[in-house]
């Protein structure tokens, strides 16, 4: 038995902290947060024989889980979800659903997936096995992503059932698992194969999707040290104005936005190749002055940019 927990601190990485928890949780993922300065998380994880326990509190994500990330890994498992807060976006198996509060829903581990909340969520999850679910249900693919109230019936026993085995799971034998493995399955089957009592609610709101546009755009120019706010209202497309409203109201500047994904970026590049030269990194980041980077990146991280690279090769040694 294993319990883990993460909380991202004040300062630094976080989304590499995040990532990390998350792949360690739900394996091979691409990972987006809103900034540095504003995302908070913690998971905990709780491991017992056939199954395990997940809990994740975020105040925003967008993950994605591709071929790619599934090409050369064994992940027999899904994850039968309750949504404790919030509503989070789910695309899989060719659907989009949005799942609200107090409802439970199904991810499939072994297929791609896009995952996306912007308002915090906080959801209990359990991770059993794909293909005894299967044997139970069938085709999986008919119900990821179908949101299923826990307000009534079977789906309040399993919320009430679920809940009360996540406030005790840390003081359980691991040698408990098989019987509490049988117990979920079998009100997984339960739930899954009555007639829906949830329907999925409105997809995004227009202020969710216009905020997400355009962090993809910014995603995509970060290099270019020309842009602005302008492209990224021209891009998307809608007024400056409405722009600059909807940034503000996700509680960052357009500008800071932008400071922040470029910091991020670089901070992944100088983990990843301790050995390149910092300037190219901020160049390629879209850093016009690389003094002004190294004075905004320890700011933001409370390390220098030197620091980061030092303590990934003494990592690469100690490996």
């Amino acid at each position: 038995m294993h319990s883990f927990i993460l909380a991202a601190e004040p300062r630094g990485g976080k989304l590499q902290q995040w990532q990390s928890a998350i792949l360690e949780t739900f394996g091979a993922i691409d990972m987006r947060i809103r900034d540095d300065a504003h995302f908070s998380g913690a998971i905990r994880r709780v491991g017992l024989q056939g199954l395990q326990l997940t809990e994740v509190r975020s105040s925003s994500e967008c993950a994605r889980r591709t071929r790619r990330h599934l090409s050369g890994s064994v992940n027999d498992a899904v994850a039968l979800l309750l949504i404790r807060h919030g509503n989070v976006q789910i695309d899989q198996y060719t659907r989009r659903n949005v799942v609200g509060a107090d409802s439970f829903t199904l991810l499939d581990l072994a297929e791609p997936y896009e995952w996306m909340h912007v308002r915090p969520a906080h959801v209990i999850g359990i991770k059993m096995s794909r293909q005894a679910l299967a044997e139970r249900v069938g085709f999986l693919g008919s119900h990821a992503g179908v949101m299923r109230s826990a307000a009534t019936g079977i789906g309040r026993l399993t919320a009430d059932f679920l809940e009360s085995f996540a406030s005790q799971a840390d003081g359980l034998p691991a040698s408990a698992g098989a019987v509490f493995e049988r117990q979920f399955l079998d009100l997984a089957e339960l739930l899954l194969t009555a007639r829906k009592t949830g329907t999925s609610l409105p997809q995004t709101t227009p202020a969710e999707a216009v905020y997400w546009r355009a962090l993809a755009f910014i995603d995509r120019r970060l290099s270019d040290v020309d842009l602005s706010p302008q492209d990224i209202a021209s891009a998307i497309p809608v007024s400056l104005r409405h722009l600059h409203a909807t940034f503000q109201s996700f509680g960052a500047s357009v500008y800071e936005t932008i400071l922040s994904r470029r910091l991020a970026l670089c901070h992944t590049r100088l983990l990843a190749d301790p050995q390149a030269r910092i300037g190219d990194i901020a160049d390629q980041a879209g850093f016009r002055n690389h003094a002004h980077f190294s004075t905004r990146f320890k700011a933001m991280f409370g390390v220098s940019p030197r620091d980061i690279q030092r303590s990934a090769r003494t990592s690469q040694l100690r490996e």
